[in-house]
């Protein structure tokens, strides 16, 4: 499979399957993975599946590059959260008629795992099932890139305290939350980096209006949800 052929299969399954993200940031972690060296071994690991439209095609781009995805979903919907996100950086902001609740984004396994065959590389792909605090720290797995689609800062902070040691110098973590103060913030939270993982915040990359790839309404120009940040040397 080349990359032609890897982008018209991605195309489809955007079309085909129910998705949090939109085609443009998919395309941008998939071009992330096609990117990375092939001596930088590792895996791929998805915080958040949803219906499984983000993974199958990561999976299509872990074929072709001989890498494994790792997925880890509740498969239960959103999670109850402390501190839900009612501060929209830019937009329109979470407020209780707009928020998310625990019938959001629910999926059955076995929805995603039909989505998974069809569309997708089911060979490439481990599911973990159950909450983050529960999975994440039985994981042991060197990481050479990870997508948090978790939403909440109390569930991103779980992907990164477990994650962060494992993912390999100069690689990315993503989230679908960059322009979600709680979210993005925690990536600059000097105290909880220093407390947690004993190193200094890596900041996110797109915090505030995420990475341009998405055209908005009026006058914010070009945003999105997305962004990421780098563990560079030392990072832990």
């Amino acid at each position: 499979m080349d990359n032609l052929l890897l982008l018209a299969r991605m195309a489809r399954n955007y079309r085909s399957i129910p998705a949090g993200m939109r085609f443009s940031e998919q395309l941008l972690l998939i071009s992330e993975i096609l990117t990375l060296p092939r001596s930088k071994k590792g895996c791929i690991v998805e915080c958040g599946c949803y219906l499984g439209g983000t993974t199958a095609n990561l999976s299509l781009a872990a074929e072709l590059t001989d890498r494994h995805v790792h997925v880890f979903d509740s498969f239960d919907g959103m999670p109850e959260d402390s501190t839900p996100e009612d501060a929209h950086i830019v937009g329109e902001g979470v407020g209780s008629e707009s928020g998310w609740t625990t019938d959001d984004y629910v999926a059955s396994r076995a929805d995603f795992e039909r989505y998974l065959h069809r569309y997708g590389c089911p060979q490439r792909v481990t599911i973990h099932e159950g909450p983050f605090d529960e999975t994440l720290p039985e994981f042991s797995e060197e990481c050479a890139l990870g997508y948090v689609d978790a939403d909440y800062r109390d569930a991103n902070a779980i992907v990164l305290e477990e994650l962060w040691p494992q993912l390999k110098e100069d690689c990315r973590i993503y989230t679908h939350g960059a322009d979600f103060y709680p979210v993005s913030q925690l990536y600059f939270d000097r105290d909880w980096w220093q407390t947690t993982l004993d190193t200094s915040p890596p900041g996110l990359v797109g915090a505030g209006s995420g990475l341009g790839c998405i055209p908005s309404d009026g006058s914010k120009g070009w945003t999105s949800s997305f962004g990421y940040a780098v563990k560079e040397a030392d990072g832990r």
